[in-house]
């Protein structure tokens, strides 16, 4: 029986991961925020995305390894202390430089927090391994039904006072580090090594060796990043087509339990599937026709249909969260197990620099349900690539 540290330990994990869930409460609300305070402002937003990704490509090796070789409490400590400091700029300071630097601590706080990497450790080290994949769909599916009844109050605060999500999420940041005194990090295998720089050419070394590994980060990484930024696409081809911003975090209610019930049939789709590749591959159809569809149809479908396809594309997506972390972690052992994510993140920040771009570029002049359409089919092309090499090299 699992002891009740161990279960408090799993609540942290999930209130962390709810923590770590995107931008929280300013999800429905961030790119009107943008408009009011900035010339351009939904443009601007994409630009400066694209700067602090390449700043979260310059650390994302270097905080993943610190974690690996000392300590994941002492990194969850950072992602509530950037957390915090990142709302209470966007409340207090709201100016072009001023917003770079708050998505800078965004991303800084979002490399410390892997969730997913100390709840297989947890379970690993009280022998519950059998325990995972059942945990990780908790680990995903419940903070998305938190949010599901928080992002409509959020954009409904949001039209009497613009200031309050940024309020709310600095509150849940700090209620973050209070329950963090409360968590005990599992013992582990550790590394020997203790020279950062030579752990990352450890890391290098043995990411060439693993092709599976390899291929499976550009995967993981390509399709976090569609999903990633999708939903701020999502909400401009909603206002393009007459929606509001609250209107847009009421259909949020629908896109999270969408999600949140994807993740809770994780387990069951993959013993349907038999092999994680099938999985991921089923996934990746389905979910890219989805954005594929609402993207011919923004015009003419209506903005209920519209949102039934947002739903489907959310749906398939919870399936593949937690099947992509069940994956990582039987892949790659626990000496090296952030670093080698991080490099996930890594890959997906360079791949989201590009899309950014495109994505700017793209709904400035073609509109967005136009922009859609181009994101599904590239997502569903380079996704068969990717995961017609990780088959190939399979080995796990």
């Amino acid at each position: 029986m699992p002891s009740k540290n161990q279960n408090l330990n799993i609540r942290i994990l999930q209130y962390f991961q709810f923590l770590n869930f995107g931008y929280v409460l300013a999800i429905p609300v961030l790119i009107d925020y943008f408009d009011f305070h900035l010339s351009n402002g939904s443009e601007t937003y994409f630009y400066l995305s694209s700067i602090m990704n390449v700043f979260a490509i310059m650390i994302a090796l270097f905080v993943g390894a610190y974690s690996d070789l000392y300590s994941r409490r002492t990194m969850l400590y950072i992602n509530s202390v950037c957390k915090t400091l990142c709302w209470l700029i966007f409340w207090l300071f709201p100016s072009h430089y001023m917003f770079l630097t708050a998505l800078i601590l965004f991303a800084t706080g979002s490399l410390a927090c892997n969730t997913s990497v100390c709840l297989y450790e947890t379970l690993e080290a009280s022998q519950r391994g059998e325990d995972y994949r059942r945990l990780e769909q908790t680990l995903t599916s419940y903070p998305q039904l938190i949010l599901m009844i928080a992002l409509p109050i959020s954009g409904l605060l949001y039209e009497y006072n613009r200031e309050t999500p940024f309020i709310l999420n600095a509150l849940i940041s700090i209620f973050g580090l209070l329950i963090l005194s409360f968590y005990t990090e599992p013992e582990r295998h550790k590394s020997k090594e203790r020279s950062v720089m030579r752990f990352l050419n450890n890391i290098f070394k043995f990411i060439h060796k693993r092709g599976d590994v390899k291929w499976f980060i550009c995967y993981a990484a390509v399709m976090n990043g569609v999903t990633f930024i999708i939903i701020f696409v999502f909400q401009a081809a909603f206002f393009e087509v007459g929606g509001s911003v609250s209107e847009f975090s009421l259909a949020l209610v629908g896109i999270y339990l969408c999600r949140a019930l994807g993740a809770t049939q994780a387990a069951r789709f993959f013993d349907f599937a038999k092999h994680p590749v099938r999985v991921l591959l089923y996934c990746l159809v389905l979910s890219s026709l989805a954005i594929i569809a609402s993207g011919i149809g923004q015009q003419m479908i209506g903005m209920i249909t519209f949102s039934m396809c947002m739903f489907l594309y959310m749906f398939f997506r919870g399936i593949q969260t937690p099947t992509i972390n069940y994956v990582y972690n039987e892949l790659v052992r626990s000496d090296k197990r952030a670093t080698v994510y991080n490099g996930i993140t890594l890959v997906m920040r360079g791949w989201m620099i590009a899309l950014n771009f495109g994505l700017g570029f793209g709904i400035a002049t073609l509109g967005a349900g136009a922009t859609l359409l181009y994101m599904g089919l590239a997502s569903l092309l380079i996704g068969l690539g990717l995961l017609l090499l990780v088959k190939r090299n399979w080995a796990g």
